[in-house]
């Protein structure tokens, strides 16, 4: 009640307002000055020590109302009178319980200044009794009863700063501001560190910013806000030991002290001089903390990343923006927030953030780099100056944060350059550095949408730097179409200095290919209008980037297609190294074409007019491949009803349509021009319109040139150009599609007549780094064409291009073109036999060819000098025919005599030499392939280590050589019918999973071993069975794999010699190992590593089966060969105890019997020696195969016989029938027992002997009909057609029986077949 009656009688007693404008008050002017100010002084002290009494007490509702009411009574009152003399006891009752609560809490303020308040002894010893009585009852107080005091401390702190913040706004200054705000302040900060009250920081913001920026302010006031400020930011930086949640505190204190000054920096920009020091610590430790950070969170899985393309960046900027867009369907909702939503029809809405929210300390940290930025620092040359550039430069280097990014560009962008457009005040070695920084950014971990913002902040920076100030469209990049009479670039002239920075241009060119339209535009039509590399007079240039940002029409006028093409060439594109920057040709190509007349669709022969002026006229004839208007000032009639029939269709259906045509035809905005800005803005977004737009417009610009000599010139550039190392190797484009500038540049070229005259080794190094093997071998040929069209000798084994082409299809692994070229290229007639010969597979003959070819050059006959190009062809055809031939150690010497490192590491490892395996790895020439990223070379280290015992370095050579691999996959062209690298890759990666997993076994059976216990290595064992080359691999491929094995299998043997010789078979798995290699060189035709792959288990112990296989290999070595071989090869299998096998292996070795005596002619052997094999084992088809062989041999004998015997034909005749019977049998059993193709393929022969019985129905038609039906009714399947025509012969009836079995089982394979032939089949 004692409030409202104030506030009534404050309000009834005001001054009150006369017509004249003068103030009337009661009485005299002294007077009532008087009695208001003794009348009011009693009032405000009650009001504040009521306010501060109410905020000790318990808080509801009602408290809070009466507080706020107080408080505004409060403010009225000082509103109208000043200079109140203000008893200061309730603050000192404020400050000792803020005292208390700091204490309680162990966070006592930064700085406490002790004063008396102007107290009388007596207050200030009973403040200090109920202190000391507060603090001897500490201890008896409950926890929740401290923390009720802790809070009320905290809300008449709040209050006293609330009335501080009163009397500085109206009374600003009073005494009691003046001498106390400093003595509370201290305790504002240490309750905002612990509680994060957001009323508190406005209050206290808004308090230090009208203390601070008013000026009312005391000097000594001024100085201890200034000190508490320091101190607020200096605390995090001078005290990293404290805990992490102190260290959070004391950085919200230093938050708002930056926010502050902040705010009054921007009213008074010499405030921010005072706090340098502390700013430029806090500075430097929050971005060594954010740093350290970054790279904490890191994860990097560099395998699967090149795997997945996840490091490789979108052609352009434009398609990364697309790719966001589509595959996610974001879209920005109306709000203006940072969240894109992608809405369907079928699903809820679904909400994805591609920006994080902004942290407290990203926004402290960049309003500190703001402020630092705008002192006088950049003018002095100190300590706190290199130190706040070692911030920037960290920033650049690390930092993943686009706000942050953003502000370090902008403060480098505001000190690179002054007003008059000379050099700021950064040194020459900070220059180069921060624009190169700019230049290389790592948009990689950058989101694509975002990330542009921070793109356009690197163009503005790099125009502003070439004199244009673009922060009208920085501030509002979407609104400047909207306000284009308001839109005006101001141009100053900048020093030559700045124009010929090649640091600035290659800045620039990035401007290039931005995301965003209008900035792009403007810097095509900059880069357009730059003459002899230097920027044109400003007086134009305001005028045209005006217009051209504005109305679009942003073409390059008076530059011919050689000049913008010297300036294309010549450009450095380092910025842009890892996008597409042929778009950029493409699109200045296309804005220095012709955009006056309308839009026509021209034909192949008229590309060249792209660039040529054509006169205007009213009427233009059409003509055939030409699409163009007849008039383009045309009536609304002429466009409309041009066909009254479908008048209602125009105005129905499509009157939207027609509106937005007629309101663009009266804009006048139509034509060639604007198709034209079309397909340079459509370029930016898909990579195959670019590139057949860049081939049609370079290959009109080529043409436009009018010399051959000016052509000349520009190959120069174009090599230089090509020869940069900044290319880009990949780009992600999409799913299944590959390019990079290098393949696009060179598939342009190949369309140029004449073709330029590249260098041909730097095209031959582009094909290999650049993935472009395809187009070099290309250009190669048309190359070789043209010169050969001109009659140059090409056609020479010395010829670099010659030489080229053979490098190119060396890394396509395309084996039979290098022997083809070879073949061409020789002259000596043995070298072409012995490429034939290789060619065809012969290996033995081809390598005894290629040998006896050397071994005439070593005879040192003086008639006999070869070329060294077919000296160097013999030795590398003879070392591969010798690796084919596993003559390891002929190869070791060849290595070692001709100093070939990489050839000697492989026979090293292979012999077993780690001796000089090791010595080698450690040799320049080795460690220089390493560098080369050799993974063959990578794989030697692996070996050294597995053998050594290193295995735990096994693990990162591994990672180190599967990247290698995975990086040469990359560059290999994309996979065809015929890909051979991509064959030896794999190879290589099964080799590579080899590895790791004989590190495994190595682990388990060393620890194994030491236990002595036996490990379980079946299902690796297995595994290895399984995963083997294929058969039609050269035989190098498979001893690549199985003598490592074996090495693996050495070592394991060695490990548990003191087992059985039983548990120890079970450990490894030689034998079938060797057996596999042995038989796959045999199938291949080399007899004699078959029989050195079975050398190597003469002391292996092994079981039955083994033993049978290396028996059965062993003999397979003698066939095919001169008689004493095959006699040898049956002494094997007689001299062999049979009682160890089974019954089909019995059979097997009787097989082989019958075989060598069939090759030796000994028939009636043989045929005994197949009977013996059918009787032990009744089922084994291999048998029965090779028996009805020898009978249908004896068969053609006797024929034979019979018809040098005209006496006994027939009887002859019959014996051979009966040969021949006896074979069918054979045959048709074969199947029966194994319906396997090899036994399948007989089948035709069986069918085609009947016709031997002639016109009766004899004895094979018998032995068709009883064994024919017998078989599974599914083989007969293919022969329908034979088994149906055979109805009409005399062997009907056999064949009626095997028709029935199979349209019993499978009617619908009969049922057609047989149909037609019944209707086409004449009726008897």
């Amino acid at each position: 009640e004692l409030v409202k009656l104030i506030v009534t009688w404050v309000e009834f007693n005001e001054p009150v307002k006369l017509v004249g404008g003068a103030q009337h008050e009661w009485g005299n002017e002294h007077s009532s000055k008087n009695s208001c100010r003794g009348f009011l002084e009693p009032v405000v002290n009650f009001l504040i020590r009521m306010a501060i009494v109410n905020a000790e007490g318990k808080a509801d509702r009602s408290q809070n109302k009466l507080r706020i009411r107080i408080l505004s009574v409060l403010n009225d009152i000082i509103s109208v009178r000043q200079d109140y003399e203000i008893i200061a006891a309730p603050l000192e009752r404020v400050r000792a319980h803020c005292e208390e609560a700091c204490t309680t809490k162990n966070n006592p303020p930064d700085s406490i200044h002790k004063d008396d308040f102007g107290m009388s002894a007596n207050a200030k010893k009973n403040i200090k009794s109920i202190s000391h009585q507060n603090s001897t009852t500490q201890s008896y107080h409950s926890s929740p009863q401290k923390k009720d005091e802790i809070c009320a401390a905290h809300d008449a702190l709040s209050v006293c700063l609330e009335i501080f913040l009163i009397f500085q706004r109206h009374d600003p200054r009073n005494y009691f501001i003046q001498k106390h705000l400093c003595i509370i302040l201290p305790f504002g900060f240490s309750h905002l560190a612990s509680n994060d009250d957001s009323n508190l920081k406005q209050v206290i913001k808004s308090l230090l910013t009208l203390t601070l920026a008013d000026g009312d302010a005391s000097s000594e006031s001024l100085s201890s806000i200034i000190c508490l400020l320091n101190n607020a930011i200096s605390c995090s930086v001078l005290n990293p030991a404290v805990s992490a949640r102190q260290c959070q505190e004391k950085k919200c204190g230093s938050y708002l002290a930056i926010e502050i000054i902040e705010e009054v920096s921007a009213r008074n920009r010499i405030f921010v001089e005072s706090f340098i020091g502390s700013l430029v610590d806090f500075a430097f430790v929050n971005a060594k903390s954010l740093i350290l950070e970054i790279e904490k969170s890191k994860n990097p899985q560099p395998m699967q990343q090149l795997a997945g393309n996840a490091k490789w960046l979108p052609a352009t900027p434009t398609i990364g923006i697309f790719e966001t867009a589509c595959n996610l369907g974001f879209k920005t909702p109306s709000s203006g927030s940072k969240e894109l939503e992608n809405e369907r029809l079928d699903t809820k809405i679904v909400t994805v953030k591609e920006v994080d929210d902004i942290e407290p300390s990203t926004c402290a940290l960049i309003s500190c780099l703001r402020l630092i930025a705008s002192s006088s620092i950049r003018l002095n040359f100190s300590e706190r100056r290199r130190k706040f550039i070692d911030v920037l430069n960290m920033l650049l280097d690390s930092c993943k944060k686009l706000p942050i990014l953003i502000t370090v560009v902008a403060v480098i962008r505001k000190w690179l350059t002054e007003e008059d457009g000379r050099f700021g005040p950064l040194t020459r070695g900070e220059r180069e550095d921060f624009l190169w920084k700019m230049i290389s950014f790592d948009y990689h971990d950058l989101p694509q949408v975002a990330s542009n913002a921070l793109s356009d902040m690197v163009c503005i920076t790099a125009m502003g730097a070439c004199g244009y100030n673009l922060t009208q469209l920085q501030h509002r990049p979407n609104d400047v179409q909207n306000n284009a009479h308001e839109f005006k670039i101001s141009v100053s002239q900048p020093s030559q200095d700045i124009l010929r920075d090649q640091m600035i241009r290659k800045l620039f060119v990035t401007c290039l290919l931005s995301a965003n339209f209008r900035l792009r535009s403007m810097a095509v039509v900059i880069f357009g209008t730059e003459q002899n590399e230097v920027k044109v007079a400003c007086d134009s240039l305001e005028s045209i980037c005006a217009r051209d940002v504005l109305t679009g029409n942003n073409s390059i006028s008076g530059r011919s297609p050689f000049d913008i093409l010297r300036q294309l060439l010549s450009a450095d594109y380092e910025g842009l190294g890892k996008r597409l920057w042929t778009t950029i040709f493409a699109e200045i190509l296309l804005a220095c074409s012709d955009h006056s007349d309308g839009a026509y669709l021209a034909c192949k022969q008229s590309e060249h007019q792209l660039f040529e002026p054509r006169e205007k006229s009213k009427t233009v004839k059409r003509a055939r491949g030409f699409l163009r208007p007849t008039q383009y000032q045309a009536s609304k009639q002429q466009v409309l009803h041009t066909n009254r029939n479908n008048d209602y269709i125009l105005n129905t259906t499509y009157s939207t349509f027609q509106k937005a045509i007629l309101t663009e035809r009266a804009r006048k905005r139509f034509g060639r021009g604007r198709c034209l800005i079309a397909m340079r803005t459509l370029i930016h977004g898909c990579v195959d319109t670019c590139q057949l737009i860049f081939c049609c417009v370079l290959k009109a610009a080529w043409q436009n040139i009018p010399t051959n000599e000016r052509r000349a010139s520009l190959i120069k550039p174009m090599e230089s150009l090509l020869s940069r190392p900044y290319h880009a190797q990949f780009l992600k484009i999409r799913e299944n599609s590959r390019i990079n500038a290098i393949q696009s540049i060179l598939r342009v070229i190949l369309h140029l007549r004449p073709l330029p005259s590249l260098d041909v080794f730097l095209i031959r190094s582009l094909a290999s780094n650049y993935s472009c093997q395809r187009e070099v071998l290309s250009y190669f040929e048309q190359h070789f064409t043209v010169l050969k069209r001109n009659g140059l000798e090409v056609n020479i084994s010395s010829s670099e291009l010659i030489q080229s082409i053979l490098h190119v299809y060396k890394t396509l692994g395309d084996d039979d073109m290098i022997v083809s070229i070879n073949s061409s290229l020789s002259t000596f007639k043995g070298t072409k036999f012995a490429l034939s010969l290789d060619m065809y597979g012969f290996v033995i003959k081809s390598t005894d060819a290629y040998l006896a070819l050397i071994d005439r050059v070593d005879g040192a006959r003086k008639d006999f000098a070869p070329p060294e190009f077919e000296l160097s062809v013999w030795e590398d055809r003879w070392v591969k025919g010798y690796k084919e031939l596993s003559q390891w150690h002929l190869i070791d010497e060849f290595a070692a005599s001709h100093g070939d490192p990489e050839l000697m590491m492989e026979c090293a490892w292979k012999v077993k030499n780690w001796d000089k395996v090791k010595s080698l790895c450690a040799s320049p020439s080795v460690i220089a392939s390493l560098v080369d990223g050799d993974p063959v070379t990578k794989m030697s280290e692996i070996f050294l280590a597995i053998h050594e015992g290193k295995l735990s370095e096994v693990e990162n050579l591994h990672a180190q050589t599967a990247q290698l691999c995975l990086h040469k996959w990359q560059l290999l062209p994309s996979i065809g019918t015929d890909s051979n690298p991509h064959k030896v890759l794999l190879q290589q990666f099964q080799r590579l999973v080899e590895l790791r997993e004989s590190s495994q076994v190595m682990v388990e059976t060393s620890s194994h071993s030491s236990g002595r216990t036996i490990p379980d290595l079946k299902n690796l064992l297995s595994s290895w069975r399984h995963r083997v080359p294929n058969s039609f691999e050269p035989i190098s491929v498979w001893e690549d794999l199985f003598l490592w094995r074996q090495q693996i299998f050495d070592a394991v043997t060695s490990n548990f010699s003191w087992s059985e010789p039983g548990t120890l078979a079970t450990l490894h798995d030689r034998p079938w190992t060797c057996i596999s290699l042995c038989r796959t060189a045999r199938k291949h035709g080399l007899k004699e590593v078959s029989m050195l792959s079975l050398s190597n288990l003469t002391e292996c112990a092994m079981d039955v089966q083994d033993a049978f296989l290396k028996l059965r290999e062993q003999v397979f070595t003698y066939r095919n060969a001169t008689a004493s071989h095959l006699k040898g090869g049956l002494n094997v299998v007689n001299s062999t105890n049979l009682s160890f096998f089974d019954a089909r292996q019995k059979a097997e070795l009787f097989r082989l019997k019958g075989f060598f005596l069939d090759a030796l002619n000994d028939k009636t052997s043989s045929n005994q020696a197949y009977c013996n094999s059918v009787q032990i084992c009744p089922t084994y088809s291999k048998a029965w195969v090779d028996w009805g062989n020898l009978c249908a041999s004896l068969f053609v004998i006797t024929r034979k016989k019979a018809d040098n015997q005209p006496d006994a034909k027939l009887e002859s005749t019959k014996k051979s029938n009966q040969y021949l019977a006896q074979a069918m049998g054979c045959f048709l059993e074969a199947v029966r027992c194994d319906a396997s193709e090899h036994s399948r393929d007989r089948i035709p022969h069986c069918l085609s002997m009947i016709s031997n019985d002639g016109a009766q129905y004899g004895i094979l038609c018998q032995t068709l009909e009883a064994r024919g039906v017998l078989l599974p009714a599914w083989v007969w399947l293919p022969w329908i057609p034979q088994l149906l025509t055979s109805l009409c012969r005399i062997e009907a009836r056999a064949v009626k029986s095997i028709i029935g079995e199979v349209v019993k089982d499978h009617p619908q394979a009969v049922y057609y077949s047989l149909r037609a032939f019944f209707l086409r089949t004449p009726r008897r």
